[in-house]
């Protein structure tokens, strides 16, 4: 399916005239953010945190009657849309959570606090 009929299937509206532009790849990369805002949207008012984005009852019924659907509460947790299908879900083995920090932990060297403090920065006198 196109970037385009994925949205109609999902009831998002985007202006393809200008992302089109932009190549497919570009396209559907638009439409799986807004199908994960919306889903992150629907995850917050189920939580009863204050909400007030409206989500398209398309892409409402559409994940829930999808046979995989764990709940809302449960996006990014345990189920997510897939990269290049933004109509199908697949299973976490990490929440996003978990993801993100194991990503920090892989760029980011540990910073040593007393490490820090032993070295010597630029003097200053005031």
């Amino acid at each position: 399916m196109t970037p385009r009929q994925i949205a109609k299937v999902l009831g998002i509206k985007l202006d393809f005239d200008e992302l089109e532009k932009k190549g497919e790849s570009f396209a559907l990369l638009q439409v799986k953010r807004r199908t994960r805002y919306y889903c992150f949207s629907m995850k917050t008012k189920v939580t009863d945190e204050n909400n007030s984005i409206r989500v398209p009852k398309k892409l409402i019924n559409f994940f829930e009657s999808h046979p995989g659907f764990e709940g809302w509460q449960n996006f990014g947790v345990t189920w997510d849309v897939k990269k290049q299908d933004p109509l199908d879900i697949f299973y976490r083995d990490f929440s996003i959570n978990q993801e993100w920090d194991a990503t920090i932990r892989r760029v980011v060297p540990e910073f040593s606090v007393d490490r820090a403090l032993r070295q010597k920065g630029p003097q200053f006198d005031l």
